[in-house]
């Protein structure tokens, strides 16, 4: 480097107003998605449907405290104790092929709590369902459990991982 070259980095600012308004519309961005992430929490859960190949086989009602077997041969639901609902669904003949949720009436939320379908299980492994913007599927055995009022294939805002 020349000295001449030396002289003129010691004069310049080390940071030109362009890159000042670079960071800072960085920082913005950063800000807003920390903010939508953290506060976009939606609406306590009203209910629950679970979907077995696109048909409803059960619903769960919160404010009612009621559920509808809508397809007893795939279905059993039984009181785990006063705050909690286990939900088996049968997937074959058999009973075999099956998947386990818990209803938790009293911190109104749904978890997959035993799966037979893969190894890697992401439905057992998928949090707890406790808003509006939750949702779980089970793909290997074409399960879904949505919220009241979600229509799969809607964008709600949810980016799905796994």
């Amino acid at each position: 480097m020349s000295l001449k070259k030396i002289e003129q980095i010691k004069v310049e600012k080390p940071f030109k107003i362009f890159d000042l308004i670079i960071y800072g519309c960085v920082i913005l961005i950063i800000v807003a998605l920390l903010l939508v992430f953290f506060f976009n929490k939606g609406e306590k859960i009203k209910g629950v449907t679970v979907n077995y190949n696109g048909v409803a086989v059960f619903s769960y009602d919160f404010e009612k405290d009621e559920n509808i077997v809508l397809d007893s041969s795939k279905v059993s639901v039984e009181q785990n104790n006063e705050n909690n609902l286990l939900v088996r669904f049968f997937l074959n003949e058999d009973k075999t092929a099956y998947n386990v949720i818990e209803i938790n009436k009293a911190e109104c939320k749904i978890k997959v709590i035993d799966t037979d379908c893969s190894l890697r299980k992401d439905c057992y492994h998928t949090a707890a369902i406790s808003n509006d913007n939750g949702f779980i599927t089970c793909t290997p055995h074409k399960l879904d459990i949505l919220p009241y009022g979600y229509k799969k294939g809607q964008d709600n805002g949810i980016i799905p991982v796994g």
